[in-house]
């Protein structure tokens, strides 16, 4: 069987991914995004997740049931399987084959952040794979660079972590913000660690569209089904057009990423896709 792993990249289209693939009949994905389990062992410190949180989490809600104290099931059932996930990769395994069905022809998730796991992080993922007899298939959706880190910094407000403007002089500099945008480091360990027919990179660009949804089914060899464009999902509020200060001092420290993109996918498509290049 294959298993789809979609590693970002964050404000890229992942959840309007999750949600076409979560209603195609030959496909089993988490029912919610994000499941965190790699980047907690391979990359706690920028992405932010870790065991500890997550049995903390569910060490509050059960102190809320002692207490009397209502709880929602579904928050409650959340927070017992993504501390279960954490428990290890045995774990995380036995979490899909426990839902797979005999329609399903792949089975797996989607988790931005593992964009920001190194290349040993990938290289166990795949070995761990592997040895449990499933093919990986790799997902990694790129976005303008300058346009994903300002999207990221509008949904951190609208989430009320920070205000744009406040943000603007750490984000080139705060790894959860720079390395999620770093195309070029994540590209260069997925290719490293994960063979050509394992992987799929895509443009932002180009995915709302019935050409790249083909690509899609034919990678993960299920059917081609249709899909929903009408609505983007996950949006960040419109704010206006990027700050001028911010959009020159990100594109003058995101040139090596907006070159080595260039230099594997060719300038002109490139130049085409991204008006920041």
């Amino acid at each position: 069987m294959n298993f789809l792993l979609g590693v970002g990249a964050q404000r890229c289209g992942t959840t309007w991914l999750h949600r076409y693939l979560s209603q195609h009949p030959e496909v089993f994905i988490s029912p919610y995004k994000e499941l965190h389990v790699f980047d907690a062992m391979f990359a706690s410190e920028a992405s932010g997740h870790t065991r500890e949180k997550r049995f903390e989490r569910l060490r509050l809600l059960l102190g809320k049931i002692l207490r009397g104290e209502p709880v929602e099931r579904q928050a409650l059932m959340i927070a017992v399987e993504r501390y279960e996930l954490s428990l290890g990769e045995e774990a995380y395994l036995a979490y899909f084959r426990r839902r797979v069905g005999p329609g399903h022809r792949v089975m797996g998730e989607i988790t931005p952040s593992y964009s920001l796991i190194p290349a040993s992080g990938f290289r166990f993922i795949r070995d761990f794979l592997l040895e449990s007899d499933l093919k990986p298939k790799v997902v990694f959706i790129m976005r303008d660079p300058v346009e994903r880190m300002y999207s990221q910094l509008r949904l951190n407000q609208d989430m009320g972590v920070a205000e744009v403007s406040d943000a603007y002089a750490s984000a080139l500099s705060t790894p959860g913000i720079e390395l999620r945008t770093r195309y070029d480091l994540t590209l260069t360990s997925l290719e490293g660690e994960f063979e050509a027919e394992e992987l799929l990179v895509l443009f932002y660009e180009e995915l709302f569209q019935a050409s790249s949804v083909e690509v899609i089914c034919r990678f993960l060899d299920v059917e081609v089904r249709p899909a929903d464009f009408s609505a983007r999902i996950n949006a960040a509020p419109d704010i206006g057009e990027i700050d001028p200060d911010f959009r020159r001092a990100a594109r003058k420290h995101l040139d090596v990423v907006y070159e080595a993109c260039a230099d594997r996918f060719g300038r002109d498509r490139v130049r085409a896709l991204w008006r920041y290049f």
